[in-house]
């Protein structure tokens, strides 16, 4: 599994509101992409915190995940995530609050939805999603700092980080932050 991931903040601001999250155990790897509310050092702060708690409990699936990010997210402003869980076999799970995104290219589309609510403050029942990926499929969480207009056709497997850095570029919102993960099986 290789992961790469791009995060650029709204104009102006010195730190980026989004954040992605990457922790990895003997069973699966965990990508997460983060969306504090709004933009500048309190989304940051949200964000910084939920990437904490993803990362020093890479075992569990994204809802508890999720759950564990709403608890200790209740003094900020909040977040909107999603959570994939990639096993080395393909198999994954994805779970989503708020406005993540999710695309894929590959022989195995993922179709996978946020539900609403802010993580930290409402959350709803979060509900998983099973997916599989084939050698070569890419996936990509996405904040809402990009178009939902995003292709990645232009992906080059090759160059995953540069890719990441060109989808930010060409469907990246001026009005937002903006972040991109992508995670491909080899």
């Amino acid at each position: 599994m290789r992961i790469a991931s791009f995060s650029r903040p709204f104009p102006g601001e010195r730190v980026c509101g989004d954040a992605v999250a990457v922790a990895v155990d003997s069973q699966a790897t965990t990508l997460a992409v983060i969306d504090g509310l709004g933009h500048g050092e309190e989304a940051h702060r949200a964000a910084q915190v939920a990437k904490r708690v993803i990362e020093s409990n890479a075992s569990l699936s994204p809802a508890l995940l999720l759950q564990r990010c709403h608890d200790a997210l209740r003094d900020t402003r909040g977040a909107a995530m999603g959570v994939a869980r990639l096993a080395q076999s393909g198999s994954g799970r994805f779970a989503g609050v708020g406005n993540i995104a999710v695309s894929s290219r590959g022989q195995n589309p993922v179709h996978a939805i946020s539900f609403g609510g802010i993580v930290g403050h409402k959350m709803r029942k979060v509900v998983e999603c099973s997916f599989l990926l084939g050698p070569g499929d890419v996936l990509c969480l996405f904040s809402d700092g990009l178009s939902s207009r995003l292709s990645l056709e232009e992906v080059d497997t090759a160059r995953l980080e540069e890719s990441a850095k060109k989808l930010v570029a060409r469907f990246g919102r001026d009005h937002d932050d903006a972040t991109a993960a992508l995670a491909m099986l080899d």
